[in-house]
């Protein structure tokens, strides 16, 4: 995928540097724990299944991209889970459904490597991550069939449960997915501006996705 600051600077010296390795899995850590813990307090009363994915997968997709780690959705996703878990929320569930956070991740970490493979450009990108975080989302929602208890039943368009939650968990993913790749888009696009009118060598980064 062009424009990654990951990509363009492995492919120009060869190998990755220490610091982009380290940026690669701190920034996914950082960013998912962050997101997970406001998902665990923050109330939108949205009153609709799924709705948490504006709060943490949004921010995942975007770190995701912008880090440019191999592994970076499925590390922020894990961290999300888990710091909802901290502070008293419910995200992953019990420790034993953490797992599905981490599957979450791993699919954007796919779809991620697919736009690199077929060099797409930003509007192709951030489709596929939508479509991506729709997919990741329902995991969730594979979650919540895994504990049914205590949930409260939706109706939405006429459509009783599971299938009002389904689509909700689909929305709200497509939603989070399109809005985490297009705030890496216009972060990676402000940064390789700034590259342009430094002067550097380099092609600028965040040109595209």
């Amino acid at each position: 995928m062009r424009g990654f600051p990951w990509t363009a600077s492995a492919r120009a010296a060869g190998r990755l540097t220490t610091g982009e390795v380290v940026r690669a899995v701190l920034v996914p850590l950082a960013v998912g724990a962050a997101a997970g813990a406001a998902a665990g307090v923050l109330r939108l009363r949205l009153g609709l299944p799924g709705h948490k994915a504006l709060v943490w997968l949004a921010p995942v997709v975007a770190a995701r991209l912008a880090a440019g780690g191999p592994l970076g959705g499925a590390l922020g996703a894990l961290a999300a889970g888990a710091a909802a878990g901290g502070v008293g929320g419910n995200l992953a569930g019990s420790l034993g459904q953490l797992p599905l956070m981490g599957l979450a991740g791993l699919l954007l970490d796919l779809a991620v490597g697919l736009a690199r493979r077929r060099s797409l450009g930003p509007v192709a990108t951030i489709l596929l991550m939508g479509l991506a975080g729709s997919v990741a989302n329902l995991t969730a929602f594979a979650k919540r069939l895994l504990a049914p208890w205590g949930q409260a039943p939706h109706v939405i368009l006429g459509m009783g449960e599971p299938a009002a939650s389904l689509v909700s968990y689909a929305v709200f993913g497509l939603v989070a997915g399109l809005l985490g790749a297009a705030a890496a888009w216009l972060v990676m696009r402000r940064g390789g501006r700034r590259e342009a009118r430094g002067g550097s060598g380099d092609p600028p980064r965040g040109a595209a996705l």
